[in-house]
């Protein structure tokens, strides 16, 4: 008798345990997602699965606590510090920028990002020449797709334009066989012009004189938050400062601007945040060139100095409108050729 009176005083308190701890789990006030709403399996926010959401936030939380902000806790032991490590609340500068990725994607949406660029017009993106170059060859224009109007990786929104490339132009000196890249400098020329929508797809003005050391910049790029680590979703800034490298002043001479965050050498670039801008008072100044082991050594960041090569930029621009006028102009031609054959024949 005592026996079961004692297995069902366990069996209920068993039963009142389970009912305590499954309504904490879903208590909005005690749960355990990062954005205290209420955790659901079948939870989509726009298209994005809630599963992928929560590990992403996971992965920001060491960058929320660099940042002092509230969602960070004590306990994190890793520190995230590849590009800059913090996402202002409002990112007025990811409206200038656009992703590079591949022909197609693996799985899913942004999972085939390889590089960045500028919007410098409607039909012109600025890149690093090193990421249009696959092996040793040139890539095709069917290769690259250029997506606009995003500031996180994996998320598709109304805001979002996915543009495809007719024209690949690298450097015609461009070279990796030096310790840094030379001439790093390429353009892509949209089958159609971007649609200027503000605050989220916008030209930048390039810079219109010679960087000045001190000046204080930001880079922005979706590279890899660490050296082996994932990339991130949303992009991520780095508030830089040009410099210039003592042991070898030469280095950030002949078309280089050097930039790098004087109170934390291990802010860098790192893959993926190739070709993507430096921005200096709402100004295009340099492009992503390269970066050493991803924040791993103390050294600057060394970007494509677009004021350097802003002559072969625009050369580069109007050859492309050149060529599109003389498309044009063939037609009309054929066009009319084919009126006067039909004139003729009549």
């Amino acid at each position: 008798m005592y026996s079961s009176k004692f297995i069902v005083s366990i069996l209920i308190l068993a039963q009142f345990s389970l009912n305590t701890i499954s309504g904490q789990w879903n208590n909005e006030n005690t749960d355990n997602r990062i954005d205290g709403t209420a955790y659901d399996n079948n939870d989509v926010d726009k298209g994005t699965d809630a599963s992928l959401e929560k590990l992403l936030s996971l992965n920001y939380r060491t960058l929320d606590r660099r940042q002092g902000k509230q969602n960070a806790t004590e306990d994190d032991e890793f520190e995230f510090l590849i590009a800059g490590g913090y996402r202002p609340k409002t990112n007025l500068l990811v409206q200038f920028m656009v992703s590079l990725r591949t022909e197609k994607q693996f799985g899913y949406f942004g999972d085939n990002h390889y590089c960045a660029g500028s919007i410098i017009s409607k039909k012109v993106i600025l890149t690093a020449a090193h990421c249009l170059i696959m092996g040793e060859k040139i890539m095709e224009p069917n290769e690259i797709t250029v997506v606009a109007g995003i500031q996180r990786r994996l998320l598709k929104t109304a805001h979002t334009q996915i543009l495809a490339v007719e024209k690949v132009i690298v450097h015609s000196k461009f070279s990796l066989k030096n310790k840094l890249p030379e001439n790093d400098i390429g353009i892509l020329k949209l089958k159609d012009e971007i649609t200027i929508n503000e605050g989220f797809v916008n030209i930048i003005p390039m810079a219109d004189s010679e960087p000045i050391i001190g000046t204080k910049c930001t880079a922005l790029g979706w590279g890899k938050i660490t050296q082996y680590g994932p990339p991130p979703d949303e992009v991520l800034s780095a508030d830089l400062i040009i410099t210039e490298v003592e042991e070898d002043k030469s280095a950030c001479s002949s078309g280089l601007v050097c930039a790098w965050h004087e109170n934390d050498l291990e802010i860098s670039g790192c893959e993926g945040d190739s070709g993507g801008p430096l921005f200096c008072n709402n100004k295009l100044v340099g492009v992503l060139s390269a970066g050493v082991s991803c924040g791993q050594t103390r050294t600057p960041i060394f970007f494509s100095d677009v004021y350097y090569y802003r002559k072969w930029i625009e050369n580069a621009a109007v050859s492309i409108r050149r060529s599109s006028s003389m498309v044009t102009i063939d037609k009309l031609m054929l066009l009319l050729l084919a009126i006067i054959k039909l004139a003729i024949t009549l």
